[in-house]
């Protein structure tokens, strides 16, 4: 139970502290406001891969080549400019944002390790569903999230889909990753608006 609840504790902190204090520094200094929010990520990411270096260490290059490659995908959006137009919010977002979902791929990854730890052979992907589902219930009380009720049972079934990647291929984790970032890309075209996600 104790790894499950420091995992939960990380998760609940790390988004407190971007919601109620990080996220304000980006209307104080908007012309850096990606850098702070990638900066912000780059160092959760930092702590946890210490803090749980046993667990996390095996799967690095998987968490590393898969950052570069949604840059790469952030980054031909940010010189396409068809493809940015319609998003209220700066270009450089879709770059930046490969390092909030490493933060995020690398709390799932966690995440699911531990499960299995605790299930043994009885772990099921539908588990990390729910606990990834429980992650985002607070997501329900920010007034300026759109799409919140859909976005919270997304994460359920995204987590299984995560689960399911990162246990059954070589290289779930990457493609685990890339979808999850590309989902955000998605999500951004449609509310225009990152921080209303």
């Amino acid at each position: 139970m104790y790894l499950i609840s420091s995992w939960f504790l990380i998760w609940f902190a790390s988004w407190s502290l971007f919601t109620f204090k990080v996220r304000w520094l980006f209307k104080q200094s908007p012309s850096k406001a990606y850098v702070i929010r990638g900066g912000y990520f780059i160092s959760l990411f930092v702590f946890i891969y210490v803090y749980y270096y046993q667990l996390i260490s095996p799967f690095t290059s998987q968490l590393i080549g898969a950052t570069i490659i949604s840059i790469l995908i952030g980054l031909w959006i940010r010189f396409n400019r068809t493809l940015y137009i319609n998003v209220k919010k700066d270009k450089d977002f879709f770059a930046w944002q490969a390092f909030n979902v490493l933060f995020q791929q690398a709390m799932i990854l966690i995440g699911i390790l531990m499960l299995r730890i605790i299930f043994k052979e009885n772990y099921q992907n539908y588990h990390f569903g729910i606990i990834f589902f429980l992650g985002h219930l607070p997501i329900l009380f920010l007034p300026w999230a759109k799409l919140k009720t859909i976005y919270i049972f997304y994460s359920l079934f995204a987590g299984i889909i995560f689960s399911y990647l990162i246990n059954n291929y070589h290289y779930g984790l990457v493609i685990s990753f890339v979808l999850h970032y590309l989902a955000y890309v998605l999500l951004i075209y449609y509310v225009k608006d990152e921080e209303k996600i």
